[in-house]
C-alpha cells in the first residue's frame, strides 16, 4: 500500500510529525474501540477490522518517519512500538463508564433547572393552562430534553457534566449537532427516565444502569454513536458537586412541598366547606394567604377576588388584595381596594396609612397627606405614618410642617426620625 494511503487512514497529511501520528492514532483507537459496539455484533466486527487497518497504518507511518529522520531521537525512538502493543494497550483499557458520576451530573442538571423554573414562577404559568402542579417534575424532565440538546450542541457538556468534567462527543470526537443531541436526550428521556412517570422512572433507571454496566456504553450512546469522556476530577469539584446537590435538593424539595401543601389545603378546605356548608369566602381568603406567603401574587389576587365575590363586605380580603397589588407596584388597583375597605371601616388606621403610601408612590401628595393625617388621627403613635407624612410635606417645600413631624417622630422612632431629618436638611428654607 502506498505510504500516502497510510497517512490518509490516520486522517493526516504525509508531512505530519511523529507526535501528530501518535495523537491521531490514539484518537482513532478511541473512536473505533470495539467495546463501544458491544451491543451490536455487526458494528463490533467492523470496528475490529477498522482497528486492524489503523494499527497497520500507524506502524507503517512511524517506520516511514523513522527512515526519513522525522522521529525524535533516543526517547521517542524507544517509545516506538508495534501495532500489536498499541492494539493491546488501547483495546485492553475498558472505557470509563462511571454510572454514579453520570447519575450525579444529571441530577445536578435537573435540580438546577428545577430551581430556575421555580425562580421564574412556572407554577403561575401552569395555573393559567389549568395544568396540575403535581406534574411539575415530569414536565421539568421533558423540557430539559431541549435545553440539554442546546447545551451539548454548543458546549459539548451541561452544567452538571461540566462540574464533574464530563463531555459528550460523537465518533469524530466533536460536539454533536443539535438534532443528534436532541435524539440522544429523547432516548435518555424514554429509556432512562421512563418519560418522567414517577413509578416507571426507577424501573427504567435500574435497567439502564445494568445495560451500561454490561455493554459499557448507555443505549442512547450506542444508538447515536456518542462517546462520554471523563477527565480526572479534583476533590474541590467533588465537594462542590455534593454541596450543590444537597442545597438544591433541599430547596427544590421544600418548594415542591409548599406547592403540594397548597393543593392539599385546597382540597381539604373545599371538602370541609362542602361538608359543613361553611363560608366559601373564608376558604378563598385562606388560600390567598398561602399564595401570598409563598410569593405567588397572581394566584393570591385571584383567591382574594373570589373571597370578595363570595362576600362583598369582606374587608380583610379587600385589604389583603390591596397589599398584594402594592407589592406588585400596581398602586392604582391598590388604592381602589383600600377605598373599598375604608367605606366599611373608616377607622382602620393601617388601611388609611396604606392608602396614603400608595398615593405617595403615585406622587399624589395632597391625597397622600390627607390619608396619612387620618391614619395618625386614629393612631397618634403611628411612626411610619408620621415619617411618610413628613416626606410628603417636603414635596411642595413645606419644611416647617416636615420639622413638626420630625419632632413627633423623634419620640417614637429614632431611626425613622434621623432618616426624615436628612431629607429635611437637603431642602432649602422656604422663602
Amino acid at each position: 500500500m502506498d505510504i500516502q494511503r497510510y497517512f490518509e487512514i490516520l486522517e493526516l497529511d504525509s508531512k505530519a510529525s511523529s507526535d501528530e501520528v501518535k495523537q491521531a492514532y490514539r484518537d482513532l483507537v478511541n473512536v473505533w474501540h470495539p467495546d463501544r459496539f458491544h451491543g451490536n455484533p455487526r458494528l463490533k466486527q467492523k470496528a475490529e477490522e477498522k482497528l486492524k487497518e489503523i494499527n497497520e497504518a500507524y506502524e507503517r507511518a512511524l517506520s516511514f518517519l523513522s527512515s526519513k529522520g522525522k522521529s525524535l531521537p533516543s526517547k521517542e525512538k524507544s517509545e516506538k512500538t508495534t501495532s500489536q502493543f498499541y492494539s493491546k494497550r488501547e483495546t485492553s483499557a475498558a472505557p470509563q463508564i462511571r454510572p454514579w458520576l453520570r447519575c450525579l451530573a444529571r441530577s445536578i442538571d435537573y435540580l438546577l433547572f428545577g430551581f430556575f423554573l421555580i425562580f421564574i414562577n412556572v407554577n403561575h404559568i401552569l395555573s393559567k393552562f389549568d395544568i396540575p402542579i403535581i406534574i411539575f417534575p415530569a414536565l421539568l424532565i421533558f423540557i430539559w430534553i431541549f435545553v440539554e440538546a442546546g447545551f451539548l450542541s454548543i458546549f459539548g457538556t451541561t452544567p452538571g457534566k461540566w462540574l464533574l468534567r464530563t463531555r459528550v462527543v460523537n465518533i469524530f470526537q466533536y460536539k454533536p449537532d443539535f438534532l443528534s443531541a436532541l435524539r440522544r436526550s429523547l432516548s435518555v428521556w424514554c429509556n432512562g427516565m421512563g418519560v418522567g412517570i414517577p413509578f416507571i422512572t426507577p424501573i427504567t433507571m435500574i435497567i439502564a444502569y445494568y445495560k451500561l454496566r454490561r455493554a459499557r456504553h448507555a443505549v442512547w450512546d450506542i444508538d447515536g454513536g456518542f462517546f462520554v469522556k471523563h477527565r480526572k476530577i479534583s476533590l474541590l469539584r467533588v465537594l462542590l458537586a455534593v454541596l450543590f446537590f444537597s442545597i438544591f435538593s433541599f430547596f427544590n424539595t421544600y418548594k415542591m412541598q409548599q406547592l403540594i401543601k397548597i393543593v392539599v389545603q385546597d382540597i381539604a378546605d373545599y371538602k370541609q366547606a362542602i361538608q359543613t356548608k361553611s363560608d366559601y369566602a373564608e376558604t378563598s381568603y385562606k388560600k390567598g394567604d398561602v399564595y401570598a406567603e409563598l410569593g405567588h401574587y397572581e394566584e393570591a389576587i385571584e383567591s382574594y377576588k373570589q373571597a370578595i365575590s363570595d362576600k362583598p363586605d369582606y374587608t380583610e380580603a379587600s385589604y389583603k388584595l390591596g397589599t398584594v397589588y402594592a407589592e406588585l407596584g400596581r398602586y392604582e388597583e391598590a388604592i381602589e381596594s383600600y377605598k373599598q375597605v375604608i367605606r366599611s371601616k373608616p377607622d382602620y388606621a393601617e388601611v388609611q396609612y396604606s392608602l396614603g403610601f400608595s398615593y405617595a408612590k403615585l406622587y399624589l401628595h395632597k391625597e397622600a397627606i390627607k390619608s396619612l393625617k387620618q391614619a395618625i388621627q386614629i393612631r397618634p403613635d403611628y411612626a411610619e405614618a408620621h415619617h411618610i407624612l413628613g416626606l410628603m410635606y417636603l414635596i411642595p417645600g413645606n419644611k416647617n410642617a416636615a420639622l413638626e413631624q420630625y419632632e413627633i417622630l423623634n419620640g417614637l422612632d429614632k431611626d425613622l426620625a434621623d432618616e426624615l431629618f436628612k431629607y429635611i436638611e437637603s431642602i432649602s428654607p422656604q422663602p
